[in-house]
C-alpha cells in the first residue's frame, strides 16, 4: 500500500466519521 499523506488523512477521516456514527447509533 502507498503511504501517500493524502490517503492516510482520508483514511482517518473515514474512520472518524465512522467511530460518530457508531457513537450516534449506540445512543
Amino acid at each position: 500500500m502507498p503511504e501517500l499523506p493524502e490517503v492516510e488523512t482520508t483514511v482517518r477521516g473515514l474512520a472518524r466519521f465512522l467511530d460518530g456514527e457508531r457513537i450516534t447509533r449506540t445512543q
